[in-house]
């Protein structure tokens, strides 16, 4: 068995061998037979599973007595079995079992047999008989009841039932808090010894297996004090006591009159078994130091547990038993996965806890499957956490003195070291022991040096205490001279900071004086720029009058030419009213001929007399022009005349005024250089006050360091004289530390 568990790849085995049993809960005892009413009993069977042979009915209110269970109309609402091990689960209902029984064996007397109920868990159990003459037999057991009251002492559940030739038919009234099972076997009574001796021998197997390894690890815990061992003895105890409640031998033997603790007990033992496992996995795998989330959730699942555990007092069976179950499936699914996850980290020791939890996890978890009804109950379920128990207490065992042998291991190898570093310490120490006398050596030698250099220093010391007496005079002498040279300066710095006032003032004049010279530069600006144009202005008039002039000489003389013209054209007209006076008297004397000619000559003289009156009002009228051309003439010649005087007036002062800005630029670039000059006179004058006053500040910091000065020369002829009692105090101590030297190497020639 234990070699099994040597390699990880084992470990599938171990899961296929669970998912076996799992599917190997389901076909066992499974085969469907036809039910009968009747059970025959014969000779040649002494074993009976009444379990397909039985009829159930759910009384949901429990109300229902057995005269109401007899009648026709209840009687046909009964069920037929079709399970060899009936499995109700958790329910608040009470249920009706009824079959019938008859010998048929060749023995003519009435047959002795024992009805038994595999399940010692259940709370109320009556059973009632009839036999052949419808008398009735009343007979009630159960774990509600004192284990004394029981008819037959066992631990489960067990009926003396006569049967003869004619059937015999039995009614049981079951109500519990637990899950309700109603494991039905008929037995023979040798066949039920046999069964008994081989159930308790098989216990006592496991029991006395889970109590020795208990005893071992007890013993394994007060040698080597590893506190895994003492969780382990408590989870087996827990777990041990689990057991024997769960199949009936508690009650039996530690508290059987004792009924209600009877029914605390199962799931108090379940969670005090699920906490304890906690507490063995928390410390065995040390989860504080490889997860802090992990050993976070079982120091939780922990105080739950407890919680659970103490609530239990106060809590019905039927919901205490159902949070226990609860809680123990949920058990098994966090210790699987954690050491599937430690496993895989590569922990050696970790193997060993998750092969032994895989084994008995997978029977608790096909019991609790079972007891919620989800599974039938069978051999297999019944009996599933037995068969991984034995396995599991040895491989933790086994893990527990694997971790101490690691342990062993690494203490043998600390010790190991332990004994190297004691070596290197006292090889170390001789080396010491070596120097040590060396030192010793060099301190006496030392020792002797400082003494003379002690006197020297008392000599030096006396030199120095008069040279010190002397500068504290001559620093006194200093520091009066200081504070004299301080008063100057005084006085130095408040003439300076005057200056400084009326430095700044004049730099404000001179500022406004400057603004001035600048506004009146930007005038003459202006106005040189205002009298340039006005001599170019009375320049361009010039031009223009004497192109005017110019020109009204050209108008005089086309006056005189359009003259002429006029005179030209009365000279054509006087000829044209000469011609026409020739045309007319022509005309005259040509007579009827000469009347087209009279007309012509007619035409001629109107025109020549029109061209007449336009010459004279032509000639009129030019000589109006020349009288007005002629004044004309005159004003412009005058207007030239002013011009050219407004013009040389204008250059004159255009000239003046270029002389004047020249020298206003002049004026300007000296006052800004004036300005310029002013403002770093007024900044040297800043600076030299800033300097007056850090000279003041100096002086002053001067006068403190001479008064320090002369405090510490003071101080320091105090601590000459305190030096000279340290030196004679420190002579003393190197007599003494020659001689604990002299002593040293005397003792480490010795042992050496």
């Amino acid at each position: 068995m234990i070699t099994i568990f040597v390699y990880d790849k084992k470990i599938q085995q171990l899961l296929i061998f669970g998912l076996f049993l799992f599917c190997l809960s389901y076909p066992v005892y499974s085969e469907q037979n036809d039910p009968e009413t009747i059970v025959h009993i014969n000779d040649s069977t002494g074993k009976y599973y009444l379990g397909k042979s039985i009829k159930y009915l759910e009384d949901r209110e429990g109300k229902l007595t057995l005269q109401d269970i007899m009648s026709e109309k209840i009687e046909n609402q009964f069920r037929q079995s079709n399970d060899k091990i009936p499995n109700f689960g958790f329910t608040q209902s009470t249920y009706w079992v009824m079959g019938q029984l008859k010998y048929s064996g060749k023995d003519t007397d009435k047959k002795h047999v024992l009805l038994e109920i595999a399940y010692p868990l259940l709370d109320q159990i009556e059973l009632f008989i009839i036999d052949n003459n419808n008398h009735i037999d009343r007979r009630k057991t159960g774990d509600c009841f004192p284990f004394s009251k029981r008819e037959v002492k066992h631990n489960t559940f067990l009926f003396q039932l006569m049967l003869d030739q004619h059937p015999l038919t039995f009614y049981l009234k079951i109500k519990t808090e637990s899950s309700v099972q109603v494991p039905l076997i008929l037995w023979f009574q040798s066949q039920f010894t046999e069964h008994a001796i081989v159930e308790k021998f098989l216990f006592g197997i496991f029991f006395g297996t889970v109590l020795i390894m208990s005893g071992y690890n007890f013993l394994l815990f007060l040698t080597t004090k590893d506190i895994n061992a003492l969780y382990y003895l408590l989870f087996c105890s827990a777990f041990f006591l689990f057991q024997i409640t769960l199949k009936g031998y508690a009650f039996q033997f530690l508290w059987p009159d004792l009924p209600w603790w009877g029914n605390k007990a199962l799931p108090f033992f379940i969670l005090a078994t699920v906490l304890t496992g906690y507490l063995f996995t928390k410390k065995f795998l040390d989860l504080r130091n490889h997860s802090l989330k992990l050993d976070a959730i079982f120091s939780i699942l922990i105080i739950t547990g407890a919680f659970f555990m103490l609530l239990s007092f106060k809590l019905s069976y039927g919901l205490s038993i159902k949070v226990a179950t609860i809680y123990s499936l949920f058990w098994s699914i966090i210790l699987l996965t954690t050491g599937g996850v430690f496993v895989y980290k590569g922990n050696k020791t970790a193997r060993f806890f998750l092969y032994a939890w895989v084994a008995l996890l997978s029977g608790a978890f096909l019991y609790t499957l079972k007891s919620l009804g989800i599974i039938p109950a069978n051999l297999i379920t019944e009996y599933s956490i037995q068969l991984g128990s034995i396995n599991l207490v040895m491989m933790l065992s086994i893990a527990i003195v694997d971790k101490v042998n690691i342990e062993r291991k690494r203490s043998e190898m600390n010790h190991h070291q332990s004994l190297i570093s004691s070596n290197n310490l006292l090889k170390a120490h001789q080396k010491i022991h070596e120097k040590q006398q060396l030192i010793a050596e060099d301190i006496q030698k030392n020792a002797d040096t400082v003494l003379i250099a002690s006197k020297n220093l008392v000599h030096n010391i006396d030199i120095l205490t008069k040279k010190s007496e002397n500068i504290d005079e001559r620093s006194r002498l200093i520091s009066d001279r200081i504070a004299h040279i301080i008063t100057e300066i005084s006085n130095m710095q408040t003439t300076v900071e005057r200056i400084l006032m009326a430095a700044r003032t004049l730099v404000s004049n001179m500022d406004s004086v400057y603004q001035s010279i600048d506004d009146m530069s930007d005038t003459m600006d202006l106005i040189e720029k205002n009298t340039k144009k006005g001599s170019s202005i009375s320049g361009k008039a010039r031009q223009l009058s004497d192109k005017t002039k110019q020109s009204m000489s050209d108008l005089k003389i086309a006056i005189k030419e359009i003259d002429n013209v006029t005179d030209l054209i009365k000279h054509i007209s006087d000829k044209t009213n000469l011609l026409s006076l020739n045309t007319a008297i022509e005309a005259a004397s040509a007579g009827e001929a000469g009347k087209g000619f009279s007309v012509v000559a007619r035409f001629i003289q109107k025109f020549a007399e029109k061209s007449a009156t336009a010459a004279d009002e032509i000639s009129q009228r030019i000589f109006h022009i020349q009288h007005i051309t002629l004044d004309a003439i005159g004003v412009i010649e005058e207007i030239t005349t002013i011009i050219v005087m407004l013009h040389e007036s204008s250059d004159t002062i255009y000239s003046s005024i270029e002389t004047q800005v020249q020298t206003a630029g002049t004026i300007t670039t000296n006052a800004t250089k004036a300005k310029s000059r002013s403002k770093d006179i007024l900044s040297l004058i800043d600076t030299l006050t800033h300097e007056v006053h850090k000279i003041s500040l100096n002086s002053n910091n001067i006068t403190n360091g001479a008064q320090e000065l002369t405090n510490n020369t003071s101080k320091v002829n105090v601590r000459m004289m305190s030096n000279q009692q340290s030196i004679k105090q420190i002579r003393y101590s190197l007599k003494r530390l020659s001689d604990l030297s002299s002593k040293m190497i005397f003792d480490s020639k010795k042992k050496s």
